[in-house]
């Protein structure tokens, strides 16, 4: 039976979580608004924050593979009552989810003037809305009663320690969920791939380095690497990212290194275009606004190529393992060698230069790194764990296992951001204490945690009571 207006408008937000998270979708049969073939890989996180419902899905749209937010609404429309439009936090939506149709209804377009398909939830379910709607009444929700202070704080120094452990190694977990739900579409090489692109993407850039990853996949990449030596494999690697991210061009306007820079590579990438009839991302996709030069893409695509080339003929994965399975290596020092594989020193054109368009004196360059010792701890810790986690899982060795999380308890620090500054306030955790108490990004990662899944929601008591 159709439903009333009122009774439409009525539906909780929630109960569009439920369908989408607890997937009552004919999953086999979905089809966007446009009748493309619509296929969910990996349904993504829900988002606490401000921004999409759901973060980092993985779709396929038409056979197309797709990476980023998810975005539902009850009716078609409320994404422009919503004013999402013009919002730039929006801009990674893959798709608009929605229960209901609107007449006249205009297609979700970002404020980058993507088009978003569209997702009619009411055309696939499952079960009938009704019956759903039980489902959701009768879940027992959490209390969201704002707390006078933090529980945490209370806790005697011991406790909080283990409590940021606990939460640290779920964090891990997590992180090592997203990753192995793509295992039935990518190897473990293809996706430790595909996790160094978004992490060298910093915040803007992720989405971009992602699609690149997509477009450039190590099965088409690395036969070509093997067959040449490390200096023309080099120029070869450059020459398919940059070329492939469109910021290659066939007549550079930069200084005289910089049109040698392209002149060399431009013919070698128009060759591969041509190969495998591969469509070059947009200049305009890419972000250098407000970001420091060593974050500049240039910069970070430079240091993939060399990457690259460094583990073209045994892989991402053969290494990482033989570093955990070296029995006389001692825990910190495998800390130390699973970042000193993914640090990158400058060479040649980026000696001198940032990026194609500043002159080389003007950018007046000191050779520093293109991957550092900062970006390579993030690397191991939101990468490398993760998916090594997985393969151990997948392939039940638990020595492994436990290796990994000897070598999660004592990695060293990431950089301070934003929460883990207020955290460490809102948990007292003085100049003085923290040094003891945050010392590990295992520690680190778990103040992240309670933040985001516990802080933002008030769940006070799940947080202090889970370890």
């Amino acid at each position: 039976m159709e439903l009333s207006l009122q009774k439409r408008t009525s539906i909780a937000e929630k109960f569009l979580y439920h369908i989408w998270d607890a997937g009552h979708l004919r999953m086999n049969d979905l089809y966007t608004t446009n009748s493309e073939r619509l296929e969910i890989i990996s349904k993504g996180r829900w988002n606490v924050d401000t921004g999409p419902d759901f973060k980092g899905a993985l779709i396929k749209l038409n056979g197309q593979l797709l990476k980023g937010d998810v975005e539902i609404h009850v009716q078609e429309n409320d994404w422009y009552a919503h004013g999402h439009h013009r919002d730039p936090i929006y801009d990674n939506v893959i798709l608009h989810a929605v229960l209901w149709t609107t007449e006249n209804a205009k297609q979700a377009c970002t404020k980058s003037g993507k088009l978003i398909p569209t997702l009619i939830l009411s055309d696939f379910l499952d079960e009938s809305i009704g019956r759903l709607q039980t489902h959701v009444d009768t879940e027992p929700q959490p209390s969201l009663t704002k707390p006078k202070a933090c529980l945490l704080n209370r806790k005697p120094e011991f406790q909080i320690i283990s409590l940021l452990e606990h939460w640290g190694i779920e964090r891990l977990r997590l992180k090592k969920e997203r990753f192995q739900e793509e295992t039935d579409y990518f190897s473990f090489n293809q996706l430790l791939y595909q996790g160094f692109m978004e992490a060298l993407g910093y915040s803007v850039n992720r989405r971009p380095f992602l699609k690149l990853a997509f477009k450039l996949p190590l099965d088409l990449i690395i036969p070509h690497l093997k067959s040449r030596d490390d200096l023309q494999a080099l120029k070869l690697a450059q020459a398919l990212l940059f070329g492939a991210a469109g910021l290659l061009v066939e007549d550079s306007q930069g200084d005289s290194e910089t049109k040698a820079f392209h002149a060399e590579l431009w013919p070698i990438w128009q060759k591969f275009r041509r190969m495998y009839h591969i469509q070059p991302m947009l200049p305009e996709e890419w972000q250098f606004f407000r970001l420091r030069p060593n974050n500049f893409p240039t910069m970070r695509l430079a240091g993939m190529a060399s990457l690259l080339v460094k583990y073209a003929h045994q892989g991402f994965l053969k290494p990482i393992l033989h570093i955990f399975q070296t029995p006389e290596l001692k825990t910190e020092k495998i800390c130390s060698e699973l970042q000193n594989c993914l640090i990158v020193s400058s060479f040649e054109f980026w000696l001198t230069h940032y990026r194609f368009d500043v002159d080389g004196s003007v950018n007046s360059r000191h050779p520093g790194n293109l991957i550092g010792k900062e970006k390579a701890r993030e690397m191991v810790v939101n990468v490398v764990l993760p998916v090594i986690f997985a393969y151990a899982e997948q392939t039940g060795d638990h020595e492994l296992l436990n290796r990994l999380k000897e070598v999660y308890l004592c990695f060293p620090l990431l950089e301070e951001n934003k929460i883990t500054r207020e955290m460490k306030k809102q948990v007292l955790i003085t100049n003085k204490t923290s040094p003891k108490i945050i010392n590990t990004a295992c520690r680190q990662q778990g103040l992240i945690h309670i933040y985001k899944c516990f802080c933002q929601n008030w769940q006070c008591e799940t947080c202090v009571g889970g370890a």
